[in-house]
């Protein structure tokens, strides 16, 4: 598509497959974005302006994101606690067979090297915690990134306009 090759509202509400851009999908909203380049201005602001609930689905869409984020971050929490618990729990058993005075030296080894092995997982918990943390993190960047470009997409149909 050439640039300003969609001249008119039917040619973009024809491009995305709707008949008003009250019914318009997520889906279809991104393709509008993305084709905005490709309309002339005037028609890009007008299609702009009869999205209706655009503003309300960007702030929705944010919105869940951030839930759904803090819901798996809590969640994350929760059970990384009880297993760092439980590590402990298991620590404290082995650590009070390591008191009794009658333990052989095979014995002594034997826990010593459980302990070992309990500290490695808890540790390897953290390192996967962290990473878990890095990637949802990454992630929800990612999505507010593009909801800020497809917001300064708009934004600057509108700005371009007011200058023209």
């Amino acid at each position: 598509m050439r640039k300003n090759e969609l001249m008119s509202e039917n040619d973009v509400k024809s491009m995305l497959g709707i008949s008003d851009f009250r019914s318009i999908s997520k889906d279809q909203i991104i393709q509008f974005v993305s084709s905005i380049p490709d309309m002339d201005k005037e028609v890009a602001i007008k299609c702009i302006e009869q999205f209706p609930e655009f503003e309300k689905f960007s702030n929705n869409a944010l919105q869940f994101l951030t839930d759904a984020s803090n819901t798996i971050i809590n969640d994350n929490k929760s059970s990384r606690k009880d297993v760092v618990l439980q590590n402990q729990q298991i620590l404290d058993s082995l650590s009070k067979i390591l008191e009794k005075e009658d333990i052989s030296p095979e014995e002594q080894e034997f826990v010593i090297n459980a302990m070992i092995d309990v500290a490695n997982s808890t540790a390897a918990i953290h390192k996967n915690n962290n990473e878990f943390l890095k990637n949802i993190f990454s992630k929800l960047t990612t999505v507010a990134a593009v909801a800020i470009t497809i917001g300064g997409a708009l934004l600057g149909v509108k700005f371009i306009d007011k200058k023209d």
